[in-house]
């Protein structure tokens, strides 16, 4: 039960900092606006709130995507693709240090190591160039996505 609800806690935590990593990406490059989903880009998962140029539209998923208004250069492609890696790299490390440093069978150790594990297993399939199946609607990962602008 408590691995149950932990999932559905954290995964959709971590999938929206990744989508937040690749919406700086963007903003930080570019003039463009970014619209963060979590859930389904669809009109039915509508703006939930703006920081800045980046717009929010937060279903509870764990699903994600960024998407922008302009046609972004090939060097700022690379820099939105790798922001969600990123992203998922700095937590990654600093929910690892957060494990180091709290005392063994603590809760808050626990809870840490829960997300650093599902952080690190993120991180390892988005940063790896390849297709994802058809049961994950058969996108190309960010390692995938970056390799494809550098090439273009």
């Amino acid at each position: 039960m408590f691995v149950a609800i932990f999932s559905l806690i954290a995964v959709p935590f971590l999938v929206l900092f990744h989508q937040i990593g690749h919406a700086l990406g963007v903003v930080l490059t570019s003039k463009s606006e970014a619209r963060v989903y979590l859930g389904p880009a669809t009109e039915q998962n509508t703006r939930t709130f703006s920081i800045g140029r980046i717009h929010f539209h937060l279903i509870l998923s764990y699903e994600g995507s960024v998407q922008w208004d302009t046609t972004l250069t090939k060097a700022q492609r690379i820099v939105a693709y790798a922001g969600g890696p990123l992203m998922t790299l700095v937590l990654t490390g600093l929910l690892w240090y957060i494990v180091t440093i709290t005392p063994e069978g603590n809760f808050w150790m626990n809870i840490a190591n829960g997300f650093f594990l599902i952080a690190a297993v993120m991180l390892i399939l988005t940063a790896t160039p390849m297709a994802y199946p058809r049961w994950a609607k058969a996108r190309a990962s960010d390692g995938l996505q970056i390799i494809r602008a550098v090439r273009d």
